[in-house]
């Protein structure tokens, strides 16, 4: 999580998951943290700076609130 709140891009893969779950799966919704705390690895983009371990975390809360509200 590289940003603080869900994105129109997370959209398509958020309603396709419900689509699943609606069908009887259980969907298991997965946070990784690894590459928000790296930042860009190819050093080619300044826009993705590295964040701090709370920072992820802090993300990484918002987007649970956000997806099972």
């Amino acid at each position: 999580p590289t940003a603080p709140d869900l994105h129109l891009g997370h959209t398509v893969l958020i309603q396709k998951l419900k689509h699943f779950q609606d069908l009887g799966h259980q969907v298991l919704f997965l946070i990784g943290d690894y590459t928000g705390m790296i930042g860009d690895p190819t050093g080619v983009s300044e826009t993705r700076k590295s964040l701090s371990r709370k920072e992820v975390l802090e993300n990484a809360k918002t987007y649970e609130r956000q997806v099972f509200k």
